[in-house]
């Protein structure tokens, strides 16, 4: 499962999701599932973190409803740290 950071969720977003209504972003914790987490680099060299596993319910901290909410709550020099 291709998963995405705060900082990098706009560019996503407009890419991928522009003409698309009802997107539901989730919050997962990275903290655990690290064991089944692989970053890998995008074309330009940017990693994204993939999910090898099964997402449980448990691993969802939040629900957002827009892209707004989730920078609002999510501030990139947070996400940065991580």
């Amino acid at each position: 499962m291709h998963l995405s950071l705060p900082r990098q969720l706009p560019r996503i977003v407009k890419k991928y999701f522009a003409s698309r209504e009802g997107i539901v972003f989730l919050k997962i914790s990275l903290e655990k599932v690290k064991a089944h987490l692989k970053w890998e680099p995008n074309s330009q060299g940017d990693l994204f973190p993939h999910l090898y596993g099964v997402l449980q319910r448990e691993h969802v901290e939040d629900v957002f409803e827009t892209l707004e909410d989730v920078l609002a709550k999510n501030p990139v020099e947070t996400a940065e740290k991580a």
